[in-house]
């Protein structure tokens, strides 16, 4: 199974072409952090995307350099003759969901503004991908010596 689960920002603004089949076809690089092991300092991994068709668009109109994401796809090498002979590879991710994440400041557009934000139903639609706000989590107990969070459960009531 190939499938790759991502979560990080833009590193620059999403670049959108029309394939000579007429779908849109949209790049943009994602930056991900991963803490090293030894010694706990975060180190960065970059990531080409592609997506295709709407959620080009989407991603076209919605995204820009710094955005943080979510992203599910598939990891795609592509094997290829430069121009001086050698033979290189390079991978890329191809975006089948899309989500936007919440990041430490709202976006700005083009124009120097920052834009209200648009609920799914507001701007015709929902969004390909992104999953509805979630409810309000519930309190959290106050923290107790040797509290877990999980309760005893009786071995005869579960089902198996």
């Amino acid at each position: 199974m190939n499938k790759i689960f991502l979560i990080g920002n833009l590193t620059r603004d999403p670049e959108t072409r029309t394939s000579q089949s007429g779908n849109q076809v949209c790049r943009f690089g994602l930056a991900v952090q991963r803490r090293r092991k030894l010694d706990g300092q975060p180190d960065v991994d970059f990531f080409n995307c592609i997506c295709f068709s709407k959620l080009a668009e989407i991603a076209q109109r919605y995204l820009q350099k710094g955005r943080k994401v979510s992203i599910v796809g598939t990891l795609t090498l592509n094997t290829f003759e430069g121009q001086d002979g050698q033979r290189r590879t390079t991978a890329e991710v191809a975006v089948d969901d899309l989500e936007f994440l919440p990041s430490g400041q709202p976006a700005q557009s083009a124009d120097g503004t920052y834009p209200a934000a648009q609920t799914p139903a507001q701007s015709g639609g929902g969004y390909y991908g992104q999953t509805p706000p979630r409810a309000a989590e519930p309190p959290k107990p106050a923290a107790q010596p040797g509290y877990s969070g999980f309760s005893e459960v009786d071995e005869d009531e579960l089902p198996f």
